[in-house]
């Protein structure tokens, strides 16, 4: 079963906001760069690679926010549970068999996992359909385990 991100939130909103910035600082980088006497020295070598790892991040950062929209925030099977953590390469499996609980909140489920740690996975990025489904589907899966509040 999957959830996808809600179309809800204005998830395009962030994107033209993180493009924005990178446009920011495209313009101040490009001025510091052009007032620069050194262009060979190595201090300006390392601050250039380090204006564009920056605006890189941020235009990628810009385009992940676009396509969020048509991504899954949440998939689970048989054997393990998926969340998407809105960053670059951060996808969180977790095993079904190590989950000791899940805390229902108000505006979050918060999955405990037996090594103490925790994920979060937040409801205002699900459709409200969804939210039930998903509710539905982790008691029915996991039945003890799943809380409703602390």
């Amino acid at each position: 079963m999957h959830y996808q991100y809600s179309s809800m939130v204005n998830w395009r909103k962030f994107s033209i906001f993180s493009l924005l910035v990178a446009l920011l600082i495209i313009f101040i980088g490009s001025y510091y760069l052009l007032q620069s006497p050194d262009i060979v020295s190595t201090t300006s070598a390392i601050i250039t690679v380090l204006y564009l790892a920056v605006i890189l991040f941020w235009l990628l950062r810009g385009f992940y926010y676009w396509r969020i929209p048509n991504k899954n925030y949440i998939v689970f099977d048989k054997d393990q549970l998926t969340v998407d953590r809105i960053s670059f390469f951060r996808t969180r499996a977790i095993p079904l068999e190590q989950v000791q609980r899940i805390v229902d909140k108000e505006e979050v489920f918060i999955v405990v996992v037996s090594e103490g740690k925790e994920e979060v996975i937040h409801k205002n990025w699900l459709l409200e359909e969804d939210i039930s489904k998903l509710q539905r589907d982790l008691h029915a899966l996991l039945g003890e385990s799943y809380i409703t509040s602390y």
